[in-house]
């Protein structure tokens, strides 16, 4: 049986956004990168969807812009929910009542906000790490 892959490490204080539900009241520390969750999943949204592309392109090689279109709207957002489902993500956040914490938009959130902090931690080389770790979550589910 394949092992879950490690996700990227982040310092504690990214790891404290990514599972705190965004306050949209509280202001961000212009000393601290990870300090607005709102920016992480929007800048994480974007890296994740340029990073997934790219290794669809290539494992879709003689395949046109249309079913390449195709496959990744048809799969993306299934492998940000699976990914925040697959590492529990969910579970170390305390939502508000009128939040719920169940649902495909709040692992998508969860997800796309990792994937800002890896971005806002690592750089430069957060392309490659996130490309890496996305290779192996698709050899993890079978994918590949």
């Amino acid at each position: 049986m394949a092992t879950l892959p490690h996700a990227p490490q982040l310092p504690a204080e990214a790891l404290r956004e990514v599972f705190l539900y965004p306050d949209p009241n509280r202001p961000a520390d212009q000393r601290n990168p990870f300090s607005d969750a709102q920016r992480l999943a929007f800048l994480g949204q974007k890296m994740a969807e340029t990073v997934y592309l790219c290794i669809v392109g290539d494992r879709m090689r003689g395949k046109d812009a249309a079913q390449i279109q195709t496959y990744f709207n048809r799969t993306f957002l299934r492998f940000a929910e699976r990914t925040a489902r697959t590492y529990q993500w969910g579970r170390h956040i305390r939502y508000p009542q009128n939040v719920n914490g169940n649902c495909p938009q709040e692992d998508h959130r969860l997800f796309f906000t990792y994937v800002g902090a890896i971005s806002a931690q690592y750089h430069g080389d957060a392309f490659s790490r996130l490309q890496e770790w996305i290779i192996a979550l698709l050899q993890f589910y079978g994918a590949d």
